[in-house]
């Protein structure tokens, strides 16, 4: 009897050894598959702080290129508005002073009204830009560049005079081509306007097309 108690009593505690080792042996793999699970959860919520760093520097650069454009736009605007604005009130300036003749002054008016005309050109060229970006594109037209040169040279006509440079079209009277008149108006009058600033007294401005180039348009200082 006292064996069988003895044995009795070392095969309880190996029982109830066994069933705790099993319990520690299940806590310890749900120790290490919690620690797995942690650390995945670290290492996605490190990718997706990282993506989400890199979003909001992507966002950063669009909105600080945006602003660089639209301070470059401004730039653009008021530079091409004040040469019309500038002809406007020179003019103004000059009639408050008592033009000598009447045919003085009706060149004056003529010339303030080619400068309003310009500004209201470049506005509506704008306007154009405008819709382009939001997708509404105007239908091309055919018409000949000769002759929206020819009005361009007349508006700067007083300018060039007042500075002794000549002003030269080559462009042939049949020439036609077909796009955006407005923006191609806009283009040659820039061109034209910087080789008028810096262009020396005596000199010519020449525009004309190329030969080897069937739509192209040069303009020469």
């Amino acid at each position: 009897t006292v064996y069988l108690v003895q044995f009795g009593f070392l095969a309880v505690v190996l029982c109830y050894s066994a069933v705790l080792a099993r319990r520690f042996a299940e806590a310890l793999n749900n120790s290490e598959r919690a620690s797995g699970q942690l650390r995945e959860a670290n290492e996605s919520l490190e990718a997706r702080v990282q993506e989400r760093t890199s979003e909001l520097q992507k966002a950063k650069n669009i909105a600080e290129a945006a602003n660089r454009q639209k301070d470059y736009f401004l730039s653009l605007v008021s530079h091409d508005l004040r040469s019309p604005l500038s002809g406007i009130f020179g003019t103004l300036q000059i009639l408050q002073a008592n033009a000598s003749t009447e045919a003085t002054k009706k060149r004056m008016l003529e010339a303030s009204e080619r400068s309003a005309q310009r500004m209201l050109r470049i506005v509506d060229t704008l306007l154009q830009l405008h819709r382009v970006n939001y997708g509404e594109r105007r239908e091309h037209e055919e018409f000949f560049p000769s002759q929206v040169v020819a009005g361009l040279l007349l508006e700067i006509s007083d300018q060039a005079n007042d500075r002794q440079i000549r002003l030269i079209s080559k462009l042939a009277q049949d020439w036609q081509i077909r796009t955006n008149v407005h923006l191609f108006r806009h283009v040659v009058s820039n061109l034209v306007s910087n080789a008028l600033k810096f262009s020396p007294p005596g000199k010519a401005i020449t525009i004309f097309k190329p030969e080897e180039t069937p739509l192209s348009i040069c303009v020469r200082d």
